[in-house]
């Protein structure tokens, strides 16, 4: 008799030893995430600053503009609407600040002062050994080292046909470690994606606002004080300043005089909401349905 009630009742207790061990994992785990809130939200670096509070939170605030809102890519647009709303310094999210001052530009990227970025970033293009997505600054010191001098003004004068970087730009002094195929793999990408989509987008752009006028004498900024060449931050700035920078110029240069001097052109089926600011998927990119700038070639030169 009692055998028989002491098999009865262990799969009973074997039960409710089980729903005892789910409550308390899920208690520990709503602990925590309340915790995290409370640290996030009062006792955080970043808690007087002002913005959101639900961005404050959790990340899944700026996750869902990325994704969801008119196809992703909205989360720009909302930081303008914050900075409306709490001005010019705002929390994003609960690690990030977002500044809306061009003076305060050269504070946060000098030259003279070297900083890692969040190792978690590294991967965010799939790219982890390029130079770009280099996290640590003395690693990243060496790579840029490595390809710099390809990239000056009087290199990228030189270049006629094609030049093969990896046989020209890595001596033979860097460490092995930078020499691996799956860093030059990753190097290749990054150069090859820089090289290419954002000149080609910003020739798509310069075609319908190329407002030259504003630059003629580099009047005077904002401030009155500083030249308007000092906020063209396109490149960056600092350390991590985009190597490419006279390269992508001469493709402009070059780009544009070839294409206006050359040809004439008509647009064909294109407007304005095709090439305008619809959203951030890396780079700026127009709504979904464009068709891009479409042009017909009436005449050409020589």
């Amino acid at each position: 008799m009692l055998a028989g009630c002491s098999s009865t009742t262990a799969p009973l207790l074997d039960k409710r030893e089980d729903t005892l061990n789910r409550f308390v994992r899920s208690s520990l785990l709503l602990s925590y995430v309340v915790c995290v809130g409370i640290y996030r939200l009062y006792f955080s670096p970043n808690a007087k600053f002002p913005g959101p509070k639900l961005a404050a939170l959790t990340g899944l605030y700026e996750a869902y503009f990325d994704l969801i809102p008119k196809g992703g890519g909205q989360f720009p647009f909302e930081i303008k609407r914050m900075h409306a709303k709490y001005g010019p310094i705002v929390r994003i999210d609960p690690e990030e600040m977002h500044i809306d001052d061009p003076e305060f530009y050269e504070t946060l990227y000098p030259t003279s002062k070297p900083y890692d970025q969040l190792q978690r970033l590294e991967n965010r293009f799939g790219i982890p050994g390029a130079t770009f997505s280099t996290a640590r600054h003395d690693v990243h010191k060496i790579r840029r080292a490595a390809i710099s001098p390809f990239f000056a003004k009087a290199k990228v004068r030189e270049q006629t046909g094609h030049a093969t970087v990896f046989t020209r730009c890595w001596p033979p002094a860097c460490p092995p470690e930078e020499l691996t195929y799956k860093r030059m793999q990753h190097e290749s990408e990054s150069l090859i994606g820089a090289g290419l989509e954002t000149t080609a987008w910003t020739l798509a752009l310069g075609t319908r606002l190329p407002q030259p006028e504003r630059w003629l004498h580099d009047p005077r900024g904002p401030d009155g004080l500083h030249p308007l060449t000092h906020y063209l931050t396109v490149f960056g700035r600092g350390t991590r300043m985009c190597l490419g920078l006279n390269l992508a110029y001469a493709e402009l240069y070059i780009g544009f005089a070839t294409l206006i001097r050359r040809h004439r052109l008509r647009l064909v089926g294109t407007t304005v909401r095709d090439v305008a600011f619809y959203a951030e998927n890396t780079i700026l990119s127009p709504w979904t349905g464009t068709k891009g700038v479409r042009v017909l070639v009436e005449s050409s030169g020589d």
